[in-house]
């Protein structure tokens, strides 16, 4: 009689979970129920499947059988070619040790069998143009709508966006890949405005790329960048309002960096910045969510309502009227009054010569006129009245100043005069090449190799000088001797050098409302006329027919622009 004999201290039987064949390899990133039939798809497996080892796998097409995988990096190729188009099974039958503890599972004969079906599509057909239904404004920004690709052999969507850029046809903008195939709309949130064409090919599993649809859509927005002066030195700028709300991100405007993600916000007043007198662009960039900004500029030009003018320039405060002269052809010439706030001609007189001269406090008005020497009326150009002085200085004129108390002076020929109207009283006389220079309140002159000091009835030499050609006065305060090494600084009631200005070039002015004295040398330079320090510099155009001047705490540029000395200073 036989017996059996049991073994308490060993386990022969072991609970593992069933298996479900999650080991399987193909070409595929996933192996779904339904897969496309690709050139190069093969079948393999890992080494274990649910802590099982395999045997081997049966693969099986359409009930016939392709063969037998036995380890692993083993694969068998379903060779796609062999197949005719339309659906086929893919059977896979797994042999696993069964991993149980039994006897026979120790003598290597218990096995499990797990099979697993597939359907496999085989789609030869070339990718198909997938039609774009719609291209259309929805909800602030653009959707691109298309049809459902129905072939199996979808791996993406590639839709590109062009930018119109007029002769030079379309360019390409950006292109984004869908890769789910039931997703059919896309919204550009890059979209601002402009032609565009949006143009969609589709991708298939062997990155094959299919031929092309498109559509064009051109929605007419511009932001139509604008400028008005405000004032003298402040534009104010204006623009459209993004249509796509959805897609706008923000504003940016150059000068003064405006920056603002407020589309409502439409409006700007800047100060410009000029490299003077030319125009300058003001850029605005409108950002979008995505993709590249939509860029305007305009063109800001300095206030130009100034006829353009050649000649000398002054500005009187107790009238508020600027004076200009015009020298034109054929010795006619243009004295030109223009009122002070609207900078709009007068009046104006024609002239045979080119000189005028106009007291600072705006009581007279003198001209030469041919051999005749006229006083007119300020406000209305009317004669007051007509002076021969060929017997005290002969013709021709080449300069004159006028004070506050009707003294005059003058360089008529080789004379140079100093001259109380209206009786044409001689104060001084000399045969010099250089003029006198008379001070706004008639008190100061310079000339002859000296400064003089008017005591009531007499001028008197209070300090001889070293010869200079040209004098500037800052009221009774200081006088400015321009020489060939510079330019020396004075105080009349010291006669001391205050400073000495290292400029060359007989442009030096100087402007009473500022307090300022301008030179231009290659860029324009502003100095404190009480001190002569030099306080700020800045560029101009180097254009050999316009010339620089400061008047009014304005530079005046003689092509007519002009901007406030504020812009640079202080």
């Amino acid at each position: 009689m036989g017996s059996c004999e049991f073994e308490s201290n060993h386990t022969y039987f072991k609970s593992l979970p069933e298996p479900d064949g999650s080991g399987i390899e193909t070409g595929f990133a996933s192996f779904a129920d339904t897969f496309w039939l690709g050139p190069d798809t093969r079948v393999g497996y890992l080494e274990k499947i649910s802590n099982r080892t395999v045997q081997n796998i049966a693969v099986y097409m359409d009930n016939t059988k392709l063969g037998e995988i036995h380890g692993y990096g083993d694969f068998i190729s379903l060779y796609a070619g062999s197949y005719a188009d339309g659906f086929h099974q893919l059977r896979l039958e797994y042999f696993l040790e069964a991993n149980s503890g039994s006897l026979a599972d120790q003598l290597g004969v218990e096995l499990l069998v797990v099979k697993m079906n597939r359907v496999a599509v085989m789609e030869r057909t070339p990718a198909q143009a997938v039609p774009i239904v719609a291209v259309e404004a929805r909800d602030g920004t653009l959707a691109i709508q298309w049809s459902r690709y129905k072939a199996f052999n979808f791996q993406s969507y590639v839709l590109v966006k062009q930018m119109w850029n007029g002769d030079n046809g379309y360019f390409d903008v950006w292109s984004q890949e869908v890769t789910n195939k039931n997703r059919t709309l896309l919204n550009d949130s890059t979209y601002l405005g402009g032609k565009v064409q949006y143009v969609m090919k589709v991708k298939t599993l062997d990155n094959k790329i299919g031929p092309s649809s498109q559509q064009v859509f051109d929605f007419d927005y511009s932001p139509g960048l604008a400028f008005e002066w405000q004032d003298l030195q402040h534009v104010k700028l204006t623009w459209h309002k993004v249509p796509f709300y959805k897609n706008f991100q923000s504003y940016e405007l150059g000068y003064g960096y405006k920056s603002t993600t407020d589309i409502n916000d439409t409006t700007a007043v800047q100060m410009p910045s000029f490299i003077f007198p030319e125009p300058s662009s003001i850029f605005l960039t409108i950002k979008a969510k995505g993709g590249n900004p939509l860029v305007e500029s305009v063109s800001v030009t300095p206030t130009s309502t100034f006829p353009p003018f050649n000649g000398p320039i002054v500005y009187n405060s107790s009238l508020g009227k600027y004076f200009i002269m015009t020298y034109l052809a054929n010795s006619r010439n243009t004295l030109s009054r223009i009122d002070g706030t609207s900078l709009q001609v007068e009046q104006t007189y024609d002239l045979t010569d080119g000189a005028f001269a106009l007291s600072d406090n705006g009581a007279y008005l003198y001209v030469s006129q041919g051999r005749q020497f006229i006083q007119l009326n300020p406000l209305d150009f009317s004669e007051i009245a007509v002076y021969d002085i060929d017997a005290i200085a002969p013709p021709p004129l080449n300069s004159i100043q006028v004070a506050d108390n009707n003294v005059i002076t003058l360089r008529r020929g080789a004379i140079s005069v100093a001259m109380a109207m209206p009786g044409k009283t001689v104060l001084l006389s000399n045969a010099t090449d250089n003029p006198y220079y008379i001070s706004p309140s008639g008190n100061h002159l310079a000339g002859d190799g000296k400064l003089w000091r008017w005591d009531g009835t007499q001028f008197n030499s209070i300090l001889a000088v070293e010869p200079f050609y040209r004098a500037v006065f800052r009221d009774d305060r200081h006088v400015m001797l321009q020489r060939i090494q510079g330019v020396d600084m004075i105080e009349l009631a010291s006669g001391k050098i205050v400073a000495t200005l290292p400029l060359r070039g007989d442009n030096l002015v100087y402007d009473k409302v500022s307090d300022l004295l301008g030179f231009n040398d290659y860029k324009y330079r502003l100095f404190n006329a009480a001190t002569g320090e030099e306080v700020t510099s800045f560029a101009v155009m180097s254009y050999s027919s316009w010339g620089y001047t400061i008047v009014n705490n304005k530079i005046i540029c003689t092509n007519g622009t002009l901007l406030p000395l504020s812009y640079y200073y202080p």
